[in-house]
């Protein structure tokens, strides 16, 4: 979904066919042309998602903390600014490396980190400390957490636009035809509604009503561009050790923040608080480069925003796995072989 209201950045490209759009991207198409080297991809298999990063779609405070607790309008006030933000990741990422350095599991090395197990100041140096956020030292330790599960600011990108595709494709491919566990009266309820559905559906249904899915297309240019501006950071985490990365030839994305200021005060320290900023990535680049317009310097798109009907994701599903674009090669080891089957299985029941 486009949250920008000014679209002059983004370029938006409909395609009514799986055919249309595998045309375009195929060699002499309009998109092969266009994506070169310079584009990195995500694949959303709903264009009712925004492009925002996982830690910053829900209140981190109300996770970690709770919600069964009555919380005063100062700490409801707290929960809801950049610096209770910062913090509340920062403990996440040092939990993520204390437990994985207990069970002796492999982990970036961040140095004022490991300290902290025992002088707790030098950790919180990287909260407290004037910079940005993410500072640069966390970048692998967040990337590898990221990969496994924790919430994190960063938006996982791809160099193949194919990847991209499949994440969209698969994403649908649960949503849409995964069986679900019903009695043999809800069955035949199911049945009903949809025999319904089809006798009343009409041919006059608009393509703006049907679902898609949707690939964003990034151009790194926009780094090189405005570099000493810009906080775009487009990171390459290191692919050893990360089979599922280096298949997937991913790349992550973070747009950097300036970390909260924090004062000295009688008894500690006290922390800058202003609201957290939580918009996507699309409107964070659209407003930045509206106030770092170059002066004769015509506007051109950076960010391309692809739909495709969801109708199409079958016909998607057997490109992607004729071109060994599937499961089994974007998950190396046991877990994307079942993840695959299970896949198989839906398109060949339903195709």
């Amino acid at each position: 979904m486009i949250k920008a209201e000014d679209r002059t950045y983004i370029k938006d490209i409909p395609y009514k066919s799986a055919d249309d759009f595998l045309h375009a991207i195929s060699y002499g198409g309009d998109l092969y042309s266009l994506f070169n080297e310079r584009f990195i991809f995500r694949g959303h298999s709903s264009d009712s998602y925004e492009l925002q990063p996982s830690v910053l779609r829900e209140n981190l405070f109300y996770d970690k903390f709770g919600t069964k607790k009555e919380y005063t309008e100062k700490e409801i006030l707290f929960a809801n600014t950049e610096f209770s933000q910062v913090f509340i990741e920062y403990q996440l990422l040092e939990e993520f490396f204390n437990k994985c350095d207990e069970t002796q599991l492999f982990i970036p090395e961040v140095r004022r980190m490991r300290e902290s197990i025992v002088f707790n100041f030098k950790g919180l140096s990287l909260l407290y400390s004037e910079g940005k956020w993410l500072p640069e030292e966390l970048y692998e330790l967040t990337a590898l957490a990221q990969h496994h599960g924790v919430r994190t600011r960063l938006l996982d990108w791809t160099r193949d636009i194919n990847v991209a595709l499949y994440f969209a494709v698969s994403g649908a491919l649960h949503r849409r035809f995964s069986p679900k566990l019903m009695t043999r009266s809800q069955w035949a309820e199911k049945c009903k509604k949809d025999l319904e559905s089809i006798r009343n559906r009409t041919q006059s249904e608009s393509d703006d009503d049907k679902p898609n899915i949707e690939i964003w297309a990034l151009d790194n240019r926009l780094e090189i561009d405005y570099l000493k501006d810009i906080p775009l950071r487009i990171i390459h985490p290191r692919y050893y050790d990360n089979e599922n990365l280096g298949a997937q030839k991913g790349i992550l994305t973070c747009w950097e923040i300036k970390k909260p200021k924090c004062f000295d005060k009688v008894g500690g320290l006290q922390p800058e608080l202003h609201p957290k900023d939580s918009r996507t990535l699309d409107e964070l680049i659209v407003e930045f480069l509206n106030m770092n317009k170059k002066e004769d310097t015509p506007s051109k798109p950076y960010l391309y925003h692809i739909t495709i009907p969801e109708s199409e994701i079958l016909p998607l599903y057997a490109y992607l796995k004729r071109n060994r674009c599937d499961a089994v090669h974007l998950f190396p080891g046991y877990d994307g072989v079942v993840k695959c089957m299970k896949e198989e299985r839906l398109y060949y029941n339903n195709k």
